[in-house]
């Protein structure tokens, strides 16, 4: 946040839109029963606990696809395509 409002009043106007338009994203906030589902992807999915638990957080909210240049782009999660940003398509 601190980066938004580190500019002249001329951009004060342009801090609101970026703020308000956060304020309509959809956050997942993680539950305890996704910590234990990012735990067990660990094992049947052999990733690091931080993607499994973004692929969890994908999962419960019903995306069905997640851009990440550090993931094996075109893999598929259960319910989740992984595809890479930089990747020639």
């Amino acid at each position: 946040m601190r980066s938004v409002f580190r500019c002249s009043r001329n951009c004060s106007s342009r801090s609101r839109e970026i703020v308000a338009d956060l304020a309509t994203w959809h956050v997942v906030t993680p539950t305890p029963s996704d910590v234990l589902a990012a735990i067990d992807a660990t094992v049947n999915w052999k990733l690091s606990f931080w993607d499994a638990m973004i692929l969890v957080a994908a999962q419960r909210s019903g995306a069905t696809l997640v851009w990440s240049e550090d993931l094996n782009a075109g893999q598929s999660f259960d319910t989740v395509t992984l595809r890479n940003p930089f990747a020639d398509a």
